[in-house]
């Protein structure tokens, strides 16, 4: 009997540490703005009961994992993860559009947040283009390097010679 409470308490507590990581869960947001650079603000709203009610504003409403975005004319859903230090990632889903919509911008890719009251900044975090060399690698001359090495094993293997050389060279005297 203690092991079934004992796993039952560990699970609640690990269902709430959860809930407590992710603030942006069951929460629904209005977004204020989109920059031409990506950043965006959003203002803590009332939820909206998908897919029977009909938003008003431009909205941003968080699920477990799932995310709901649109207007009253236009609505994305898609998946969201949070990652520390304060990242969220969103990919996008499925959407469908009134034919005369005109689509809101949408938040995909990576942001890190910042929550000031009720309010949340997002700044789309900078991506990293794996097929560009990083700046340390970018000047690596791969001939240079096998010269340099070369050149170690030489003088290393040429360094032992003097040393023997120097203290045969004493013993004899």
């Amino acid at each position: 009997m203690k092991k079934v409470f004992s796993l039952a308490a560990a699970f609640v507590l690990t269902v709430q540490l959860s809930a407590q990581t992710n603030a942006f869960q069951k929460t629904t947001w209005k977004i204020e703005s989109i920059s031409a650079d990506g950043k965006a603000v959003l203002k803590k709203a009332k939820k909206i009961n998908l897919p029977t009610e009909q938003s008003k504003f431009h909205f941003l409403q968080f699920g477990t994992d799932k995310f709901d975005t649109g207007n009253s004319c236009f609505h994305m859903d898609g998946r969201y993860s949070i990652f520390e230090p304060n990242t969220i990632e969103f990919s996008a889903g499925a959407a469908d559009m009134a034919g005369d919509c005109k689509e809101p911008k949408s938040l995909t890719g990576t942001y890190t947040f910042i929550f000031k009251n009720d309010t949340v900044e997002l700044t789309p975090a900078e991506k990293i283009d794996y097929d560009e060399p990083m700046p340390e690698v970018g000047g690596f001359n791969e001939n240079e390097s096998v010269e340099t090495a070369e050149k170690a094993a030489t003088d290393t293997q040429k360094s032992p010679d003097k040393s023997k050389k120097k203290s045969a060279g004493k013993t004899k005297k």
